[in-house]
């Protein structure tokens, strides 16, 4: 795989490392190289957000706390929301669109379900104007 996304579970199943943002950044490099490297590796931790490795760029984005209702999907969007830029918005820098990965995230976890608990775009970019305001 070019693209990798494991939360923080997965993490320690697959290195043993725990999932400070410190021991993330460890866990990702790793996971970078297992077989071939990887374009990008994602740490997902929940609402504690997510940590970000490529070779060009790394990080950590603290995500948002918000009234969970149902965390299904909430995985799956952010990394639809990664793939989305990616493959559409390449110019987008890995921080903000993680950034804007982990509002996706978010916004899933408060309703119910998980194809219908999906964010539009407009909702996303609300969502962010008022969190980061």
């Amino acid at each position: 795989a070019d693209i990798v996304q494991v939360s923080e579970i997965e993490l320690k199943l697959l290195t043993g490392l725990g999932d400070s943002p410190e021991e993330c950044a460890k866990g990702a490099e790793m996971i970078s190289k297992i077989g071939r490297e990887k374009r990008a590796v994602f740490i997902t931790r929940g609402s504690k957000g997510a940590y970000y490795y490529s070779k060009e760029e790394q990080g950590y984005d603290p995500g948002f706390r918000v009234k969970a209702v149902d965390t299904t999907g909430c995985g799956d969007s952010f990394l639809g929301a990664i793939l989305y830029y990616l493959a559409c918005e390449p110019r987008t820098p890995l921080a903000k669109a993680v950034r804007i990965a982990n509002a996706v995230g978010a916004l899933c976890a408060m309703k119910q379900g998980a194809f219908d608990a999906m964010p539009t775009k407009a909702e996303v970019e609300a969502f962010l104007a008022k969190q980061d305001a």
